[in-house]
């Protein structure tokens, strides 16, 4: 007689804080190892303090994952059921990162420790960086596929919202050579870097509102986000990004983080939503600018900025309109034949 197992969703909000807790761990290990990377100039073996921190947090994480299929599975869960939904892929993050571990070890050994820009582009770190990328976003959806009503609160949304931060600070990393609060190449102190500075400055922040402003726009395709999310989002990573820098970081994550607060409270007067295109899209478009009017303000405040006006307000023009033509790409407009039924 075969046994007859259970089959069910166990994707419960308590699950997304224990990972949430070893997501955290994996990403202080991530950015002691990068900050080591910028600020160490000669790295000769792989066993050090930061590895240990970073592969610590992985090891937390995966045994937080396979507890929990091994639990579920003794109570009779399918296997396929025995994490919550949205955590999968997360799993499969694991054996990716996996891969990209022991492969980065023999990296090291065989061609040595990367330095700058170089470990950005080593191909095991890229395989690292996919494996981290399918485990951050775990909570993000697991919260996505339940049965929430739309406007989240703090206690199940902080989760959700540290997970984004995790992901969008991972492509931070991926683009630091030219993410402007790594190397923020408006100030004063970059002068002599002539054209080059500015050609690579505005290409970076374009880049950066656009990756801040994707991640902004899919909460609200889902979510109305409590009041305080934005604030939390652009002020948490920017504080990520900040560390790995040398440049007065500080005033960089307060200028960003003000424009969070005005974020929230655009959000909270618009209400935008996948119901609401006309105020998403107004969302879609003032929010970068404001991220890079704001963080002009504080290089002005910090150490002064050297582009010419036309350059720096057409880089906030730039990022707006960026904001706004991704806002299309999640609310498409509606074709004819939405509007006006047709004719049999």
């Amino acid at each position: 007689m075969s046994t007859r197992f259970k089959s069910r969703d166990p994707g419960v909000s308590w699950f997304d804080w224990i990972m949430t807790f070893a997501l955290s761990w994996l990403t202080a290990g991530l950015f002691l190892d990068v900050w080591a990377h910028a600020h160490i100039t000669v790295l000769e073996t792989f066993f050090t303090s930061w590895h240990a921190v970073f592969y610590s947090g992985f090891c937390i994480v995966s045994g937080v994952l396979f507890t929990a299929m091994f639990i579920n599975q003794r109570r009779g869960l399918y296997w396929v059921d025995s994490v919550p939904r949205g955590y999968w892929l997360a799993s499969l993050g694991v054996l990716v990162f996996s891969l990209g571990g022991v492969g980065d070890m023999f990296w090291h050994i065989q061609f040595g420790v990367e330095t700058s820009i170089e470990a950005t582009f080593s191909p095991t770190h890229l395989l690292l960086a996919v494996g981290m990328g399918l485990m951050f976003t775990g909570p993000f959806r697991s919260a996505w596929h339940r049965k929430d009503t739309e406007k989240a609160r703090w206690i199940n949304w902080l989760p959700v919202v540290l997970s984004l931060v995790y992901l969008v600070s991972l492509t931070s990393i991926l683009t630091a050579f030219s993410h402007p609060i790594v190397n923020p190449l408006a100030g004063i102190r970059f002068h002599p870097s002539g054209e080059l500075a500015k050609e690579v400055g505005v290409i970076g922040i374009v880049v950066t509102t656009s990756i801040i402003t994707s991640a902004t726009q899919l909460t609200l395709i889902r979510w109305t986000p409590p009041l305080g999310t934005f604030t939390v989002f652009f002020s948490l990573n920017s504080a990520l990004v900040g560390f790995i820098s040398s440049e007065y970081p500080v005033l960089l994550v307060v200028g960003v983080g003000i424009s969070g607060v005005f974020a929230d409270l655009i959000a909270y007067a618009l209400k935008p939503s996948r119901t609401k295109p006309v105020a998403f899209r107004i969302f879609a478009f003032v929010v970068p600018g404001l991220w890079a009017a704001f963080y002009f303000i504080a290089i002005e405040v910090s150490d002064g900025i050297w582009w010419a006006i036309h350059l720096w307000g057409g880089a906030v023009f730039l990022s707006a309109i960026t904001g706004w033509l991704i806002s299309y790409l999640l609310i498409p407009p509606l074709l004819v034949s939405d509007i006006r039924p047709t004719k049999s």
